[in-house]
Order: C-alpha cells, then structure tokens, then sequence
C-alpha cells in the first residue's frame, strides 16, 4: 500500500476545505455541538 505524497494531502485538504465552506455539514451529535459551540464555531 502506497502512501499520499506531502502534496496530494495538501490537494485533499484543500478540496475538503472548499466543499465544506460551500457546502457545510450539519451536526447531531450533542456533544460533539456543545464542543463546538464551546469553541466559537
């Protein structure tokens, strides 16, 4: 099994970045929400 190099992990950073500030996510998870909120998001 083959390893991502240093610059695919930046691309699939940055494409996840990208898609969850257009698109988002909702959270359900009650504490995961309180820790969260906790932290300013």
């Amino acid at each position: 099994m083959q390893g991502l190099s240093s610059s695919q992990i930046e691309q699939l950073q940055q494409a996840t970045e990208d898609l969850l500030a257009t698109t988002g996510f909702r959270v359900q998870h009650p504490e995961l929400l309180r820790l969260a909120t906790a932290a300013g998001a």
